[in-house]
């Protein structure tokens, strides 16, 4: 083998690492980021992520519209992207929003704390 060739060689081998290794990051970022609390990944990069699709932007854009106005968004911040999209899947619009309002007004029952 030439030294020429053999420069060749390794070239390729440097490059299908390198493609290797970008294309592995691309998946582990995606099931990271949803694994990452909402808070800590911020709205404004949920609505820009390759790795949700456009309802799930929306459910999860829903779903904070519904815990704003009950002033529960810590709650709702404090989850993984993932447990917000499980939960809005398996509470539909109006069983959480009835969730929401028992939520708000046992927190403002004084008898509660």
């Amino acid at each position: 083998m030439t030294p020429h060739s053999f420069g060749r060689l390794c070239a390729c081998y440097l490059f299908i690492a390198a493609v290797s290794l970008i294309c592995t990051g691309c998946t582990e970022d995606c099931t990271t980021y949803r694994t990452k609390l909402i808070g800590d990944v911020g709205w404004e990069k949920l609505q820009t992520s390759t790795c949700l699709s456009a309802s799930e932007k929306k459910t999860l854009v829903d779903q904070r519209a519904l815990y704003k106005r009950a002033n529960l968004v810590d709650l709702l911040e404090a989850q993984s992207v993932e447990e917000g999209l499980r939960e809005a899947t398996i509470q539909p619009g109006d069983e959480l929003l009835a969730e929401i309002a028992k939520a708000s007004t046992d927190m403002s029952d004084p008898t509660h704390r």
